[in-house]
């Protein structure tokens, strides 16, 4: 059974959601970071600066109000009404 993930991209600044997806492992969700960063690599999203990293996170993992907050984040930046 898939899970769901949260991208997040990570600086000294604080950390953002970029992405949100299923998979069945982590593993899987690491490789479908990597194929986001070959397919949108030239996104700032999915570029990494000197410091900069990121954070694939399972849904059980986040609290309940964060994960909300993240996925609705990414809702209304891709044109939705979450």
């Amino acid at each position: 059974m898939d899970t769901r993930y949260l991208v997040y991209k990570c600086s000294a600044a604080g950390r953002r959601p970029i992405a949100c997806f299923d998979a069945c492992s982590h593993d899987e969700a690491r490789d479908t970071l990597c194929w986001l960063k070959k397919r949108h690599g030239e996104e700032d999203d999915f570029r990494l600066e000197p410091g900069e990293f990121f954070e694939i996170l399972e849904k059980s993992q986040v609290p309940a109000e964060e994960w909300e907050e993240a996925t609705s984040h990414l809702c209304r930046q891709k044109g939705g009404r979450a």
